[in-house]
């Protein structure tokens, strides 16, 4: 009985003992002290609003009938059921308590951070570049949107399955086992029922035959397919769930109030050029991670830059593929980076952004490696020592994390992270609008009227600008500038029934009894059921009558 209790007491110190736990513990603390104050942070205006607390599917918290339904469609353009089943169990634990949401997503995150830390240490076999990379990936700035956007959890979600997917493969590659290839492909279906970012994962995972594991000499071997035919036949399942689900995200974005732009309000060569220009400012953001924003609007682009973009990423590839041999992480992290970049780089437009901090999240992998690898390599080469190399990382990390915090506190609330996208880029509308309607909600209609109106100023087809500007007179009793707003609204939607009744109950309210009554027979005429409009046309009915008798 002694000698049991002595072998399991040294196998529990052997646990503590074992230095590859260190920088997991270091990775989980720092991850969480960079982030923790979003605890305390309230939701956004900006997509929380109709995935989480305005979600009536989610208020009964978790439910069968409510999961189906996320399964068997299509919610506001997108057909994520595993995201939503996320917020219907935080929903279930937490309420609409918005520091419920933000821990989970935090916790995402960081296990993330962690998966990321030992599929890199366990492939190749480098602990302390893979624990860098680890780091890098929980504390860059970039990534606070996919941390900090309670609605974005669909990236960490997503990122989740999708490393465990890349980590059965590497599993299986090493033993050829068919629980861990079954295991990759049900992991990838769960990452792509999260979010359709990882589209680009059976490319990847060639990449990842090439470094770190070594299953080819190179990427020319890789390119010959009479020599691969293996490796391309075990990535057709792969390509087929890609496919699958890239049909459905483009169509899942063609349904319903559809946020794809067409190729006439944007056409091709110019998306083509704002990719190749995001592409370097994604690489500049890296390096200088300031003045970032929760919308960049689409701007025009010089054609100095488009060049300059060019010129820089021929050379960063040809250098990379130059030198592939000696060092393959290179061109792997740069290919990585623009792969897994493609599927959100504009060629295909969703949205008003010209680019988006969180786009960044499995991208930036690739970078971080490239770099730290790259680095250790320099390291070696000139004999730097220990301690210098250990000090610099920790300057890094500490930096980042430091910028990262700072990022963080624009979260707080849509007032916070709006107010911050407007005074770090220019013709935002989208901000303005947010802005106004977070002010309204709070009650200041003069700031929010005057942010709806510098929105209109910069694009005046915003029919939420017009209505939300008149709704806010509105409640100011303004009722000709409410009145002046609806009319701007309903000549971009003219068949919006409530509006038509809100230019009749303003004009009533103004003592316009005729044209109120007018209002309210052309709410009729849309909607003739509208017990809105019948209750307010006999009220003005009533009026107009008495003031005859």
């Amino acid at each position: 009985m002694d000698s049991f209790f002595i072998e399991n007491k040294m196998d529990y110190k052997k646990i503590l003992t074992n230095k590859n736990w260190w920088p997991a513990l270091l990775i989980i603390l720092v991850t969480f002290l960079t982030y923790y104050q979003v605890l305390d942070y309230d939701f956004v205006n900006f997509d929380d609003d109709i995935y989480v607390y305005e979600n009536t599917h989610l208020k009964s918290g978790f439910n069968s009938e409510e999961i189906l339904f996320f399964f068997t469609n299509i919610y506001m353009v997108n057909w994520i059921p595993l995201t939503l089943l996320s917020h219907m169990m935080d929903v279930q634990v937490f309420g609409l308590s918005p520091g419920g949401h933000h821990f989970t997503s935090l916790a995402f995150h960081i296990l993330n951070s962690l998966l990321l830390f030992f599929l890199l240490s366990s492939t190749t076999n480098k602990k302390w570049p893979s624990f860098l990379v680890a780091m890098l990936f929980a504390v860059h700035p970039l990534h606070v949107e996919s941390v900090a956007w309670i609605s974005e959890r669909k990236d960490a979600l997503s990122t989740f399955f999708g490393l465990w997917s890349i980590l059965f493969y590497c599993k299986y590659a090493k033993r050829y086992s068919i629980t861990y290839y079954c295991l990759a492909i049900l992991f990838f279906i769960f990452s792509l029922l999260s979010k359709q970012m990882l589209v680009t994962l059976p490319v990847l995972l060639f990449l990842i035959d090439f470094w770190p594991l070594r299953r080819v000499a190179s990427l020319q071997n890789l390119a010959n397919l009479k020599k691969n035919k293996f490796f391309i036949f075990e990535k057709v399942p792969f390509f087929m769930l890609s496919i699958i689900f890239s049909i459905i995200a483009i169509f899942s974005q063609q349904t319903g109030q559809s946020t794809m732009v067409s190729l006439t309000d944007i056409p091709f060569l110019t998306r083509v050029g704002n990719a190749l220009v995001s592409y370097m400012t994604y690489l500049h953001k890296t390096i200088w991670p300031f003045e970032l924003a929760i919308i960049y609007p689409y701007q025009p682009i010089e054609i100095w830059r488009v060049v300059i973009s060019i010129l820089l990423l021929l050379s960063i590839s040809v250098y990379a593929f130059i030198v592939r041999k000696k060092h393959p992480y290179l061109i792997f992290g740069w290919l990585w980076f623009l792969i897994s970049l493609l599927p959100v780089i504009g060629l295909i437009q969703v949205g008003s952004q010209s680019m988006a901090d969180r786009y960044t999240y499995v991208p930036f992998i690739g970078i971080f490696i490239a770099a730290v690898w790259g680095s250790h390599s320099l390291i070696k080469k000139f004999q730097v020592h220990r301690k210098i190399a250990i000090i610099a990382g920790v300057v890094l990390i500490l930096t980042s994390s430091k910028i990262t915090m700072s990022q963080v506190t624009t979260w707080q609330n849509s007032i916070t992270l709006f107010n911050h996208a407007l005074s770090v880029t220019e013709n935002n509308w989208k901000a303005h609008l947010n802005l106004g309607a977070a002010l309204e909600n709070k009650g200041q209609l003069d700031d929010a009227i005057y942010h709806y109106k510098q929105a209109l100023k910069i694009n005046k087809n915003l029919y939420p600008a017009w209505l939300n500007a008149g709704n806010a007179c509105f409640k100011k009793e303004m009722y000709d500038e409410a009145v002046f707003f609806y009319s701007k609204a309903l000549e971009l939607k003219p068949t919006v029934s409530d509006v038509h009744c809100l230019i009749g109950i303003s004009l009533g309210r103004t003592g316009n009894l005729k044209m109120a009554l007018q209002a309210f027979e052309n709410a009729l005429t849309i909607a003739p059921n509208s017990t809105v409009a019948l209750k307010n046309k006999r009220i003005a009915e009533e009026l107009l009558n008495a003031e005859e008798r």
